[in-house]
């Protein structure tokens, strides 16, 4: 029997960093949601200070999802993990 394969999310690394910066920047854009700072967190992984309004949530976060992006809600903004 084979093995079932499970999807994990973990914090980007330096090279999906870079991989996945464009992509949210795209996905901010196209939902006319802009960015106030966009980087690494010190701790790891990529935030952003945005103010998404309530009702583009699920459609920026779908958006984003498709692409292998998840978007989590953090202190200063918003943070994102990738779909391994």
């Amino acid at each position: 029997m084979a093995k079932e394969r499970r999807e994990t999310v973990a914090l980007p690394t330096a090279e999906e960093i870079e991989k996945i910066t464009p992509i949210i920047k795209e996905v901010f854009a196209k939902h006319d949601i802009r960015i106030e700072k966009l980087g690494p967190h010190p701790y790891g992984g990529i935030v952003a200070e945005a103010r998404i309004p309530i009702g583009k949530i699920s459609d920026v976060r779908n958006a984003l999802f498709v692409q292998g992006i998840v978007l989590v809600s953090v202190q200063a903004g918003w943070g994102f993990a990738v779909r391994h």
